[in-house]
């Protein structure tokens, strides 16, 4: 099953760029899930909009934050 980020063409790498300059959707937080949990696409938006619920947030909003605590883990 082919993502929507990888079908977009959108990398790891430029996840994070996309976090500066503010440029993030849902599919890059959703990519990171499945690579960092082992989720599956529909495991990875399932919990992303349970996260959204739970939070009273927009998916976005989740999103970027995942990818923002990924890039500070990494360093």
């Amino acid at each position: 099953m082919t993502t929507h980020a990888a079908a977009a063409g959108v990398s790891a790498v430029s996840v994070y760029d996309m976090v500066a300059e503010g440029k993030l959707s849902p599919d890059e937080g959703a990519k990171l899930l499945m690579e960092q949990r082992g989720l599956n696409e529909d495991a990875a938006y399932k919990l992303l909009r349970k996260l959204a619920m739970d939070q009273n947030k927009r998916i976005g909003e989740v999103a970027q934050d995942i990818v923002t605590y990924a890039k500070v883990l990494k360093k």
